[in-house]
C-alpha cells in the first residue's frame, strides 16, 4: 500500500472564493461604480517540491469555461474524461499567471527549472483544481481523496492526485508525464501503482 504524504508537510493547498460584502455590494449602486466580480483563487505550486506557493485568481470567464466542461456530464466515465481536460485547462489558465506556463511533461534534462513542476507540485495543484471542482458541485459521480505515492525502485517515487467514484474504484490524476495545459492522464490507481500510465 501506498503512503501518503504532503509536499514538505503542507496540507494541499486551498482553494478561497472571494465574493464582494455587502457595503461594497452598496456602491456599486452609486454613479460609476462597476459591479463586484466574483474571483476563485488557487494556491499553487510554481517548482520542484511545491517550495514555492503563488495565489492565483481565475476570471469569471475562464471559471465559467472550465464549468461548461461539465454541463452535459451524465456518468462517471464521461466526467472522468471531463475531469482529465479540466485539469488540462486549469493549468492553461494558470501558468500563464504563476509563470509554469513553460512547465514540460516529465523533468526533461534539457528545461530551465524555473516554471517546471515535479510530480509533487504536479499532483498537489491538480488536488488543489480538483478540490475547487468539488467544492463547486461540478463533481457529481466522483469525490476528490488524498494523494497517492508509489515507490517502484530506490529513488523512483511519484506522486498523484486521486478521485474516488461512487462505487469506492480510486483513480489517479496525473498531470505530470503531460506539457502544461494538456489533459491529465486518468487510469484507475492499482493500474497507476504498477506504471500502466507510461
Amino acid at each position: 500500500m501506498a503512503h501518503r504524504l504532503e509536499p514538505r508537510g503542507r496540507k494541499t493547498l486551498t482553494v478561497a472564493l472571494f465574493r464582494a460584502s455587502p457595503f461594497l455590494l452598496l456602491l456599486t449602486l452609486l454613479p460609476g461604480w462597476m459591479p463586484a466580480v466574483q474571483a476563485y483563487t488557487l494556491e499553487t505550486c510554481t517548482d520542484y517540491h511545491c517550495d514555492a506557493i503563488v495565489p492565483v485568481t481565475l476570471s469569471d470567464a475562464e471559471w465559467a469555461e472550465v464549468k461548461q466542461l461539465f454541463r452535459d456530464v451524465d456518468n462517471a466515465e464521461r466526467e472522468r474524461e471531463r475531469i482529465a481536460r479540466a485539469i488540462g485547462l486549469l493549468e492553461h489558465f494558470v501558468g500563464p499567471k504563476n509563470g509554469t506556463a513553460v512547465d514540460r511533461g516529465k523533468n526533461p534534462p534539457d528545461v530551465v527549472p524555473r516554471g517546471q513542476l515535479d510530480c509533487i507540485a504536479e499532483s498537489t495543484n491538480s488536488t488543489t483544481y480538483l478540490r475547487q471542482l468539488e467544492a463547486a458541485g461540478l463533481l457529481r459521480w466522483h469525490r476528490v481523496d488524498e494523494r497517492a505515492v508509489r515507490h517502484r525502485w530506490l529513488f523512483a517515487t511519484h506522486w498523484t492526485a486521486v478521485i474516488q467514484d461512487r462505487e469506492g474504484l480510486h483513480y489517479a490524476v496525473d498531470s505530470w508525464y503531460r506539457d502544461n495545459g494538456e489533459p491529465a492522464i486518468l487510469l484507475p490507481l492499482e493500474a497507476w501503482y504498477k506504471g500502466e500510465e507510461r
